[in-house]
């Protein structure tokens, strides 16, 4: 597949949406970053995919978050993914220094089995960006750059996706691509190759906006 394709529709924002709400709700595991929906799940050793409907039920039913329009998008991207969760992007105190609130540098490990093997050398994502609190001119940027790195059969690195040093080493392909974060009442569709494209956001002029990325791991 193409490396990522990404486009705008029109889409409601989430004016009323607090992050700190589930960091410290018991019942959702999140941090300051990410609110987990469904991990990976494994049938014979091997990671297996399920309904995206799930994921929905549990935007619906745990977070209070109805989103028709960005579900429907997601919903034809792919209706069967691996896993799912909700990244936060704006100002807070996380564990990451040098981000200030906004997202670190990353990737996203391809399968692996119960042997923690690498399975399959790709991995594609399918992300929603929803903007929740637009106060400034938007000028939040998704960087992407591909790398490259040979995944099938090699042993799992535990936290590599986030260890800038480790994937820093190997060969860079292309430009740094800059897509900017949608504006009040748009939403950035995004389908990329997540296993091969370091992302993250950046923030040039320090704005004070807030933004909520559905993420579904294929």
């Amino acid at each position: 597949m193409k490396n990522f394709t990404y486009y705008y529709i029109s889409g409601h924002s989430l004016p009323s949406f607090e992050y700190s709400r589930y960091v410290d709700d018991p019942n959702i595991v999140a941090d300051d970053l990410l609110i987990q929906i469904t991990p990976p799940s494994f049938i014979d050793g091997k990671e297996t995919q399920y309904d995206i409907e799930q994921s929905f039920e549990f935007y619906r039913s745990a977070c209070g978050i109805d989103l028709p329009t960005a579900f429907n998008e997601l919903r034809k991207l792919s209706p069967m993914i691996a896993r799912s969760f909700i990244a936060f992007v704006g100002e807070s105190s996380n564990r990451f220094d040098n981000t200030h609130g906004y997202v670190h540098k990353h990737f996203h490990p391809p399968a692996k089995n119960l042997e923690f093997k690498y399975v399959s050398n790709s991995r594609r994502t399918t992300t929603i960006v929803v903007p929740t609190k637009i106060r400034n001119e938007v000028s939040e940027v998704l960087c992407l750059q591909r790398f490259d790195f040979e995944f099938e059969g090699k042993d799992y690195v535990p936290h590599s996706y986030q260890q800038v040093d480790w994937f820093e080493q190997f060969p860079k392909v292309g430009e740094i691509e800059r897509i900017r974060m949608p504006n009040e009442g748009e939403y950035l569709v995004l389908d990329f190759e997540s296993s091969h494209l370091v992302h993250w956001v950046e923030n040039s002029l320090d704005s004070k906006n807030e933004f909520i990325c559905l993420v579904n791991d294929l």
